[in-house]
């Protein structure tokens, strides 16, 4: 999906799709008709404003992400330390098992 590919660094391309909250066609990421998209993945690789445009995307939709996502995995980790260092140490007998 769309999040896959701005996660792994590309340019995504969607048909048209719900609103997201955060990201939006035209700013992270492109959207069109599929009767139009060959028309729009010609100009993002093929001429030099869709490479400028791709490039300007993929570090809009990049930085964007990383505003979100480090906070998020940041209480993802600390509710994960904070739940190991609740839970009863195993036994020795336990662990062997």
């Amino acid at each position: 999906g769309v999040l896959d590919a701005m996660a792994q660094g590309a340019v995504a391309v969607s048909t048209p799709c719900f609103p997201h909250p955060v990201l939006r066609p035209g700013e992270h990421y492109l959207e069109e008709t599929p009767g139009r998209m060959p028309q729009l993945l010609e100009w993002l690789l093929d001429t030099p404003d869709g490479v400028r445009a791709a490039d300007q995307l993929r570090i809009a939709a990049t930085a964007e992400l990383a505003r979100h996502a480090l906070p998020v995995r940041m209480a993802a980790d600390l509710l994960a330390m904070a739940v190991d260092a609740a839970a009863p140490e195993a036994s020795v007998s336990e662990a062997a098992s």
